[in-house]
């Protein structure tokens, strides 16, 4: 085909130009198409030219066929890739940046370096234009992420995540599509909370895998989510980003069109193009055992069924005990050219795992199982043995409302009827004149929730019931009895939802077990892992529902 040709032929080449492909993609893609412009059907050429891009600039990998095809229709572009892959592999090094301390001195104008916090290092503006692979164009119209000391996973997410939030709000969508859109491309998750506000209503705090990112308020829930995630684009839309750790269980993003109060550091490097959490992993590498955390006051409690099932496996064993620990668990994984993964697993900071397998899944399961294995020979497991902490067979309704029975069965005397009855003769007994006949009066058996004319009544709760279960609730909090309170089955689905809520007003933990007709409640004492442990341990190391399993290492022993 002559260049003539060519040209004639791919007039509208452009059209097929995706709104998030950067420059220097587009022209790679670009060239791709023209070389085999002709040669394959329109749909199976663009595909093919995306699986080249994914290939060469995302590192993405394809079925042995697709690989050896893509490659062999590279052949042609041998200039365009040699330039492309010397440009990927010029690698910049950008210095750390730690916190001010007292007595620095700030950085002034005439200092050779700039420097900046997370997210939003300072230009050189004399620096030649870098091609950015996260999604952005050139460096000159979006910074390059800087990466601090100690910088975690999270952090690289935010930084990512906010370049592809600048990037698709030039597509004019709606806050909530366009971060959906740029969290799928970073495969991030986001959740609301909803709470009630005094003076506007309701107040929706928008969080980012768990980081909370920007708050929103308005008189319905619908329009406080769309006031956070309006201030959630504002936020990620700032140059500089910080995720602060304020406590164990609460992350906040911290964000500025300046930069935070930091001076220049000296005491690393680390290189652009490095994939999240490389740097950080850098300032980290020493592995440490399970004895030799950071903090020697940390508390940590292996929580484990006694009776494993197959869906039960060291991961969800080891997420579970370090939530129930409250200590963060991180997971950082790393393809090889060979198409290996690593997994570095963290546990309150310290590599705990370093392990390498051919898929994720089971590099992921081997890296969890050696922690717990470490983990079992200096920390105390918890083995949990059935849903109750308790040997009885739980209140039964009967229990509850007894005496409330028997008072609703017996006539008053100020009752009509009954007052009837005995100007007429009755003494007791039977109605009949040889005293035969009904002796007890018409009572009402059966209530059918939800049905019948004139039912309402709160679906048949009545006040008398609500009284009578906030006094069990209330004796069992105020008593010495540190067993589970279970409720038996028999309990209807509005009733254990009245138990429920009473149950929370006094600070207990409530939860249901059971499907249909053998759904039962439990209330508990709300205890820390500690004071759980302690509790079991005073309890002789066994109770109903735990039992404790000492540490494999005794103390002082060395491996």
């Amino acid at each position: 085909m002559s260049d003539q040709d060519g040209d004639q032929e791919m007039v509208d080449l452009d059209q097929y130009k995706k709104e998030y492909e950067n420059n220097k993609e587009w022209e790679m893609r670009r060239r791709f198409l023209e070389c085999h412009w002709g040669k394959y059907p329109l749909e199976r050429l663009l595909c093919l030219s995306q699986c080249f891009i994914n290939i060469e600039c995302m590192g993405c990998r394809y079925p042995a066929q697709v690989q050896a095809e893509v490659k062999a229709l590279s052949e042609a572009m041998q200039t365009e890739l040699s330039e492309h892959r010397a440009q990927r592999q010029e690698l910049t090094g950008v210095k750390f940046v730690k916190s001010t301390l007292p007595g620095d001195q700030p950085v002034t104008e005439g200092q050779q370096s700039h420097t900046s916090s997370l997210g939003g290092p300072s230009v050189d503006h004399k620096q030649e234009e870098l091609d950015i692979p996260s999604g952005s164009r050139k460096a000159k119209q979006t910074p390059l992420p800087c990466v601090t000391q100690g910088a975690s996973e999270t952090d690289q997410k935010f930084v990512e995540l906010s370049n592809f939030v600048k990037e698709f709000m030039k597509l004019k969508k709606n806050a909530i599509e366009t971060l959906h859109m740029a969290m799928d491309k970073t495969r991030m998750t986001s959740s609301c909370n909803f709470t009630c506000d005094a003076t506007h209503g309701f107040q929706c705090e928008v969080l980012i895998d768990f980081v909370s990112v920007a708050k929103g308020v308005a008189s319905s829930k619908k329009a406080a989510k769309h006031d956070a995630f309006e201030n959630a684009l504002k936020a990620l839309n700032c140059r500089y980003l910080h995720v602060d750790r304020l406590n164990p269980e609460r992350q906040e993003l911290k964000t500025s069109d300046r930069p935070f109060h930091q001076k220049q550091s000296n005491s690393g490097m680390v290189k652009l193009g490095q994939s999240p959490g490389v740097a950080a992993m850098g300032m980290r590498s020493r592995k440490r055992s399970a004895s030799q955390f950071s903090n020697p006051e940390l508390e940590f409690f292996i929580l484990e069924p006694k009776d494993k099932s197959n869906s039960v496996n060291p991961v969800m064993i080891l997420r579970q005990s370090a939530d129930f620990s409250k200590v963060p668990l991180e997971y950082n994984f790393q393809e090889d050219p060979a198409g290996r993964v690593r997994c570095r697993l963290f546990l309150g900071g310290e590599l705990m795992a370093d392990c390498m397998d051919i898929s994720k899944n089971k590099v992921k399961l081997q890296a969890a199982q050696k922690t717990l294995d470490s983990l079992k020979e200096d920390y105390w497991t918890i083995l949990v043995k059935q849903n109750e902490d308790c040997d009885d067979p739980g209140l039964t309704k009967e229990e509850l409302l007894g005496d409330q029975a028997m008072a609703s069965d017996k006539i008053q005397e100020d009752n009509i009827g009954n007052q009837l009855l005995r100007k007429m003769g009755w003494t007791g007994g039977g109605v009949g004149r040889g005293g035969q006949g009904r002796a007890d009066p018409v009572t009402l058996s059966t209530v059918i929730n939800r049905e019948g004319l004139g039912m309402a009544a709160d679906k048949g709760i009545t006040k008398d019931f609500c009284t009578k279960v906030r006094e069990i609730i209330n004796k069992y909090v105020k008593s010495d009895n540190q067993n589970d309170l279970v409720f038996s089955p028999e309990f209807t689905k509005e009733e254990r939802a009245i138990i429920h809520k009473e149950s929370q007003k006094l600070g207990l933990k409530s939860h249901s077990h059971g499907q249909g007709e053998v759904r039962y409640l439990i209330l508990s004492r709300k205890r820390s892992a500690k004071q759980l442990f302690t509790h079991i341990f005073q309890s002789g190391g066994v109770t109903s529902k735990y039992e404790l399993v000492p540490p494999i290492k005794k103390p002082g022993e060395q491996k």
